[in-house]
C-alpha cells in the first residue's frame, strides 16, 4: 500500500510504496501540485493516485503483463482500463475524436461517474506535472496532441469569426453586451459517455419537501423558496446561485436555462444548469 507521510526541508511529504521504499515520483507530484491546485485539492488528488498506484502494484494482471504507471502511453492506458473495467466494472466504447485520432468513451456504472471524473483528473494533473518537471518522457497518456492543436486552431477561427462580423473584438461576458465566448473542447483521450448528472437525494427523497415546507413555516418569501429549489435542482454551490441575475436567465428566453459562475471561473459565466418546470413557474411569480 502507497502511504503518504510527513516530511521536512524541501519535502514536506514523503510517499512510500508497500517496502517502506521512497517514490519518487508520487513524492514530487505531493509536495510540488499545490503550484497549480487549491491544498484541498491536492489531498483529494493524492488520495485517489495512491489508490490507484497501490491496486496496480497489486493487481496480478497488471504484474504479469509488465505495465508500468511511468512507462509509455500505452502501458498506462492498459493499466488504467484494466481498473475501470474490472474493478470500475465500466464499459469503454472505441470512438474518434475530430482530429481523427482513437479515444475511448466511459460509460459510466451506477454511482461512479464522480469517482473516475476526479480518478481521471488526479491522473490528468500527476502526468502533467512530472512532463513539465522533466520526471515523464514520454506523451500525456490522457491527452491527444494533435486534437490539442486542432482545438487551438478552431478557438482561433471562432475568434476571426467574430471579428470579422462585428469589426472589433467580443467584450468580457460579465459585460452583457456580447453573448460570445471561447468553445469549450476537450482534447482528452478518455471521454465520460452520458455524462449528465441528475441529483438524488439517496439519504432522504423527500428532503426538498421538508425544507420546502419549514420555509412556509417560517415565513419565506417568493425569492427564498426559488433560491433553495434552484440548489435542490442542480446541485450547484450556493455561491453560485446567489449569484445568478436576471441576465443569466435570460440567455435562455427566460426559460429553464441559466448560465453560471463555476468554481475557478472568477466570475465568468462557463455552465448551463438546469432548473425544473415547477422552478420556472416559482420564479415567473
Amino acid at each position: 500500500m502507497f502511504q503518504l507521510r510527513r516530511g521536512s526541508g524541501d519535502f514536506l511529504f514523503h510517499v512510500t510504496d508497500s517496502q517502506g521504499l521512497p517514490h519518487l515520483t508520487l513524492t514530487v507530484y505531493a509536495c510540488r501540485a499545490d503550484r497549480y491546485h487549491s491544498p484541498a485539492t491536492v489531498k483529494a488528488y493524492l488520495r485517489h493516485l495512491l489508490a490507484f498506484f497501490s491496486w496496480a502494484g497489486q493487481d496480478e494482471t497488471v504484474k504479469r503483463q509488465h505495465w508500468d504507471l511511468l512507462g509509455n502511453s500505452s502501458q498506462v492506458r492498459a493499466v488504467l482500463e484494466h481498473f475501470l473495467t474490472t474493478q470500475l466494472h465500466c464499459t469503454l466504447f472505441f470512438a474518434r475524436d475530430l482530429s481523427g485520432e482513437d479515444i475511448r468513451k466511459v460509460q459510466v456504472t451506477w454511482g461512479k461517474a464522480h469517482r473516475i471524473n476526479h480518478l481521471l483528473a488526479a491522473l490528468r494533473s500527476f502526468y502533467q506535472l512530472l512532463i513539465s518537471m522533466q520526471l515523464y518522457s514520454h506523451l500525456h497518456p490522457l491527452d491527444l496532441p494533435q486534437a490539442k492543436n486542432m482545438i487551438a486552431e478552431i478557438r482561433l477561427q471562432h475568434l476571426d469569426d467574430f471579428v470579422r462580423i462585428h469589426q472589433r473584438p467580443p467584450m468580457p461576458s460579465d459585460s452583457g453586451i456580447d453573448h460570445w465566448r471561447p468553445l469549450r473542447l476537450s482534447s482528452s483521450y478518455y471521454r465520460i459517455k452520458d455524462n449528465q448528472w441528475i441529483p438524488e437525494y439517496l439519504d432522504d427523497p423527500e428532503l426538498m419537501g421538508h425544507v420546502l415546507a419549514s420555509g412556509e413555516q417560517c415565513g419565506w418569501k417568493l425569492q427564498d423558496i426559488a433560491l433553495v429549489r434552484i440548489l435542490f435542482d442542480t446541485g450547484c454551490r450556493i455561491h453560485e446561485a446567489c449569484a445568478l441575475t436576471m441576465h443569466d436567465w435570460k440567455v435562455s428566453g427566460f426559460r429553464n436555462m441559466f448560465m453560471s459562475l463555476s468554481k475557478g471561473s472568477r466570475g465568468k459565466r462557463v455552465k448551463n444548469i438546469i432548473i425544473t418546470d415547477k422552478t420556472l413557474k416559482v420564479l415567473l411569480r
